[in-house]
């Protein structure tokens, strides 16, 4: 069973709070990744309003995006980073 003061360990708040700090942890990591992701994620959005409505191949498309990612992000978080919560 999880101990009451686990609710005061949420680093962003000075008061205790309703969830388990991992559960608030995970929200603020998933919103930055949807930030991190929205230019790759709204790419098959703009390819299918360029291409006219043809459908294009999904393996094609997933390559596409795919590359973009690698392109962008390369190895991914910088490895001073990997390990510290950097999205509080």
């Amino acid at each position: 069973m999880l101990s009451s003061t686990a609710s005061y360990q949420y680093a962003r708040a000075t008061k205790a709070v309703s969830l388990i700090p991992p559960a608030y942890y995970a929200d603020l990591a998933c919103e930055r990744a949807r930030l991190y992701l929205n230019d790759l994620l709204n790419l098959g959005l703009e390819t299918a309003s360029s291409a006219g409505g043809k459908k294009r191949d999904k393996e094609a498309e997933k390559k596409q995006i795919f590359d973009r990612a690698v392109a962008a992000w390369g190895h991914g978080i910088h490895p001073n980073l990997r390990e510290t919560m950097f999205y509080i």
